[in-house]
Order: structure tokens, then C-alpha cells, then sequence
């Protein structure tokens, strides 16, 4: 799974999303696949998506992964008490604001980039959309 190796504290605060991204236009690929949403991805779906595209792919292409989930999820047993502390880290995620790029791709053609981004954005807990970079 994604996770960062090492990070400055074990345990963060929860985070909030309520802006919109400024600049989220393709960068290193010609596809892309876009958030419409603000949201929280957590590694196991970014994962899924990555398996997707390397299965789509087959070998041809490069694709570029734009986000990393650097923030843990904590949570505490059913049933503890209140109280004794923050649990401990069950999980990774990171935060998705709308218009952000998620994914990116080149080196494939149109159509089998159209459906490889179909399926990863299906895998995703926010609604996408694909992009394509004005020629």
C-alpha cells in the first residue's frame, strides 16, 4: 500500500477541505483524470487505480500518480471508553480539492486512455471526469 516512510509526527489532526484548486491543469501527461469534488482518497483506492492503469496499459505508456496519501487515519477499538488518548493509525489518506489532477498518462492512444481512466474513476470514492490536453 502507499504510505510515507517517515513523517515529522506519528498522529495529525483531521483536516478539512473547502477550497477549490487554482492551477489543476495537466503538467506532465496528455490525459488526465480530474476531480469534481473535494474529498478524501484513501491508499487503498489509489492503489486500486494504479493496478488499474498498469493491467489497462499493458506495458506501453507512462503514467504519473499527482496526489499521495501522507495523512494518517486513526481510530480507537469499539467499545473502548472515553478518554486514555488518540488511537492508533489504521490507515492512510490524502485530500482531493475540486479540479485537482489525480492521475496522469501519455504515450497511449485515445481511446485506451478514455477507457483506463473510465475504470480508475470508477475505483474512486469522488466523482471524475477525463481531460485531455488542448493540442
Amino acid at each position: 500500500m502507499l504510505q510515507p516512510s517517515n513523517t515529522k509526527y506519528r498522529k495529525i489532526h483531521r483536516v478539512s477541505l473547502k477550497q477549490s484548486e487554482k492551477n489543476g491543469s495537466l503538467v506532465f501527461g496528455i490525459y488526465g483524470l480530474k476531480s469534481l469534488e473535494n474529498g478524501i482518497l484513501n491508499s487503498k483506492e489509489l492503489f486500486a487505480g494504479r493496478m488499474a492503469i498498469k493491467r489497462g496499459l499493458k506495458k506501453s505508456g507512462s503514467t504519473w500518480l499527482r496526489v499521495y496519501p501522507d495523512i494518517c487515519v486513526t481510530s480507537k477499538k469499539s467499545g473502548g471508553r472515553m478518554g486514555k488518548g488518540k488511537g492508533v493509525v489504521t490507515g492512510w489518506v490524502c485530500g482531493v480539492s475540486r479540479g485537482q489532477m489525480i492521475y496522469e498518462l501519455a504515450g497511449i492512444p485515445k481511446e485506451l486512455a478514455y477507457k483506463v481512466l473510465g475504470i480508475v474513476g470508477s475505483k474512486l470514492s469522488v466523482k471524475t471526469k477525463v481531460v485531455i490536453l488542448k493540442e
